[in-house]
């Protein structure tokens, strides 16, 4: 009762789309990922509080994750980040 890896064209072209992160997502995710904080990373991306905030949950969203732990997983376990 294993989890299948094969995807549909369907499912793979999805998660694809889904996973089309950009440079500044994919910058805090390792930022968050190397254990910094939100306002931290927010303060080293030179943008305020709500912003760091708002790429954060659209990250989130994009990658289908419970919370940032979560996106820091799905993104390493798939090559997103390093």
């Amino acid at each position: 009762e294993g989890r299948t890896m094969s995807l549909t064209i369907e499912e793979a072209s999805e998660k694809g789309r889904m996973w089309r992160l950009s440079f500044r997502q994919r910058q805090m995710l390792e930022m968050l990922a190397d254990g910094m904080d939100m306002v931290t990373i927010a303060d080293v991306m030179g943008i305020t509080l709500g912003t760091a905030n708002e790429h954060r949950m659209r990250t989130l969203r994009k990658l289908a994750a419970m919370n940032a732990t979560h996106a820091v997983a799905t993104a390493l376990r798939n090559g997103l980040i390093r």
